[in-house]
């Protein structure tokens, strides 16, 4: 099966729909994702639109109402998910864990064989998560994360 949102051949995926609204006093902004994703977008998807909800979702009388649903809902469907099982080469994550997967190591991968050139020529790591975290904008540690996940075992 692959993944919808990072495209990797997984052993399982789950389909699920999450949602996420933005109240702002008489408008709101909801938005959703719906498709057959892996365990790790699972979770950065659920975490990513939960909490945005969570903070963002109750500034409005409809909002207040209807982002009660979005977040039951997003919960009911999240929780079968905790059981399933981790893509191969991908650590399992916790809620306590950012996803090993997902924009930021969209980001990362762009650079991927930068990354495997400047390893080979013998570039420290640290140096090497650096330059790719600022290229990519995201966290040296997320750049360490990837390297951990894709690079080490090979």
């Amino acid at each position: 099966m692959r993944c919808q949102a990072c495209k990797l051949e997984v052993p399982e995926t789950r389909n699920v729909t999450f949602y996420q609204n933005i109240g702002v006093l008489i408008i709101r902004f909801p938005s959703s994702v719906e498709g057959h994703f892996c365990k790790a977008c699972i979770h950065y998807l659920f975490w990513k639109m939960t909490l945005v909800s969570l903070v963002a979702g109750w500034w409005g009388l409809i909002s207040l109402v209807t982002n009660c649903y979005f977040v039951i809902n997003n919960v009911v469907q999240y929780i079968p998910c905790c059981f399933m099982r981790a893509p191969s080469g991908v650590p399992d994550t916790s809620p306590n864990q950012p996803t090993p997967h997902g924009p930021a190591f969209e980001r990362i991968q762009r650079h991927h064989q930068d990354i495997i050139v400047s390893l080979e020529a013998g570039e420290p790591r640290s140096h090497v998560c650096e330059r790719v975290g600022d290229r990519a904008m995201v966290p040296s540690s997320e750049v360490e994360r990837y390297l951990r996940a894709y690079i080490d075992p090979q």
